[in-house]
């Protein structure tokens, strides 16, 4: 199992989301390690001289993302948000904030379903960067926590960019939404060198433009369990968008008799109990689907359907019914284009 970090654990458990390629022709590729997992970047019709600035600049995005947001890194506005007690306004850099409004607006929306103050209840229930709890965690801990967990204990200022705490123990935590946001950043880069046909991908988080290297749309298949373990569904085949997916049948925790799930339920503060075990997401940009995945697999099956079809969402819902595993699509979703394995 790869080492990860606070970034990839909310979606280890998940839908790895697979390019399958079968173009004649290779696409300029860029790929490394960020965020605790990897990430690649196809790029059609660029020209050698500009691959190395393009390759430049992805990394220099990437290192400002992580000193923005990496709760591993000590000295990062997150980690130093975090420790500071204090409930006035804190200076934060631009890109902190557009991520925090994109966070807590899919909070409001999901009705807190999806929280970026999760982190201490995940980390409570021994999915957080040390793993070490070994119990669950008692009925006075949890009530302790939900004190400062909540997305109104949050306000952000766009100009100049700031937060501020209305709790002083709150603490957030961008794991669910920040390799979506940065695939989206990579993605500008690409587009600002006049380049129209590229996939990025961050530990499974991707978004793709135009067509690839084939002049055919990109071909992403979406793996996700079924009873014999898992498969690889029929590729959807996309022009643009960002695709990121949820789950619970990878990360888990056994104690006991009892499975917890670590889709830590922010209003409840325990672990979901539900039947649904995978979601994906195909939306206008990675960070969205990045937090609506999340958030349709706290909500489950029933309101996840319901709520994907009334904001709209293009969304794969995969349900465990006894031995089987039952496929939902909302209608957007079953309107995308597909492919064959």
């Amino acid at each position: 199992m790869r080492l990860i970090d606070i970034f990839n654990r909310q979606s280890l458990c998940v839908l790895f989301l697979l390019v399958l390629c079968s173009c004649s022709k290779d696409p300029a590729s860029v790929s490394g390690n960020t965020m605790g997992t990897s990430y690649t970047v196809k790029i059609v019709g660029i020209k050698s001289q500009d691959l190395a600035a393009v390759e430049a600049e992805i990394a220099a995005e990437l290192t400002a993302i992580n000193a923005a947001m990496s709760t591993y890194q000590s000295d990062s506005v997150i980690s130093r948000f975090n420790r500071s007690g204090a409930t006035s306004w804190f200076d934060v850099p631009q890109n902190f904030v557009e991520v925090a409004n994109a966070a807590l607006l899919v909070a409001q929306q999901s009705g807190g379903a999806f929280d970026p103050t999760v982190g201490p209840l995940v980390r409570q229930w021994g999915f957080g960067a040390d793993d070490a709890q070994q119990l669950p965690p008692s009925d006075s801990e949890l009530e302790q926590l939900l004190a400062f967990v909540g997305h109104t204990h949050v306000e952000i200022r766009m100009e100049p960019p700031a937060i501020r705490k209305k709790v002083a123990q709150l603490e957030l935590d961008f794991s669910a939404i920040a390799k979506g946001y940065a695939v989206d950043q990579l993605a500008l880069i690409i587009e600002s060198h006049g380049i129209d046909d590229y996939l990025v991908e961050i530990g499974g988080e991707l978004r793709v433009s135009g067509d690839n290297a084939d002049g055919d749309p990109w071909r992403v298949g979406v793996e996700y369990p079924d009873a014999d373990g898992i498969t690889v569904q029929s590729g959807l085949l996309l022009n643009s968008g960002g695709v990121a997916s949820s789950g619970d049948y990878r990360n888990y925790r056994q104690i006991g008799d009892t499975r917890y799930s670590h889709i830590i339920d922010p209003r409840s503060g325990a672990p979901v109990t539900h039947n649904l075990a995978a979601v994906t997401v195909v939306a206008d940009s990675a960070m969205l689907a990045d937090a609506w995945a999340t958030a349709l697999m706290v909500l489950g099956a029933e309101q996840g359907r319901r709520i994907s079809e009334s904001k709209p969402l293009a969304a794969l819902l995969v349900q465990r019914e006894a031995e089987q595993f039952i496929v939902q699509r909302s209608e957007l979703f079953s309107q995308l284009r597909t492919a064959a394995k």
